[in-house]
């Protein structure tokens, strides 16, 4: 049946997981060699990190301190939805080109094999989804940061071009990731990209439902629930 998890897992990077060069050195797959000079000395960790930070430098903002640590304590569920833990407090709405969960039986029907043009028009509905809702409220990027990823750190984009860019199918590669996430904060909620054509919201407080649905009405799509 479609996916209820929000499918998310730690960003995948270009560094392709560590696959050695000639020379012994995974770097080597990833930046210049006078790139590499520059940071040799640097542990791994470091030049995984200065590489996405390479990607999303040119797109995104840190909040500032003050408001960092609103959103801090106003998304402290947040770390336990991005590693996909189950928690009680947190409630799910998903948005879906589909009327239903699908069945195992229709998911055969409805997940393999897809029409070129019939998936193109799956992508359609749902960007159009997530162009009304970057169109009604601010949505901001996050990383975890720290030393156990437990530590989020919220991130304006630079311009609208780059957010669209960013918040719609597949758009998750523009920073590295596989599937796109953002905040609402306006609406107190997380919305992720996740697989079957199936989008999701969570959220600790009422507030995303009515927005939501009236973004799905406009574009086309379901309310799962």
């Amino acid at each position: 049946m479609a996916l209820r998890s929000n499918g998310t897992e730690a960003s995948r990077r270009r560094l392709k997981c560590r696959k050695f060069s000639g020379n012994g050195d995974w770097r080597a797959n990833v930046f210049s060699s006078d790139y590499l000079e520059s940071i040799g000395s640097r542990p791994r960790a470091s030049v995984q990190y200065l590489e996405v930070n390479l990607i999303s430098s040119r797109r995104l903002i840190n909040v500032p301190r003050k408001r960092q640590s609103e959103l801090v304590d106003q998304f402290a569920w947040l770390r336990g939805v991005h590693e996909n833990e189950k928690r009680e407090d947190v409630q799910i709405l998903s948005v879906s080109v589909f009327d239903h969960w699908l069945s195992q039986e229709d998911a055969g029907k409805l997940l393999e094999n897809i029409p070129r043009v019939e998936q193109a028009r799956r992508d359609g509905l749902l960007e159009d989804f997530c162009a009304k809702l970057i169109g009604d409220t601010e949505v901001l990027s996050f990383a975890m940061r720290g030393r156990k990823k437990d530590r989020p750190v919220f991130r304006a984009f630079k311009s609208k071009a780059a957010l669209k860019n960013y918040c719609k199918p597949n758009g998750g590669k523009s920073l590295g990731h596989r599937h796109f996430y953002v905040v609402l904060p306006e609406l107190g909620c997380a919305f992720y990209e996740s697989w079957d054509d199936t989008y999701h919201f969570f959220f600790t407080s009422p507030g995303i439902e009515l927005a939501a649905r009236n973004w799905a009405t406009q574009s086309g799509v379901h309310l799962l629930t």
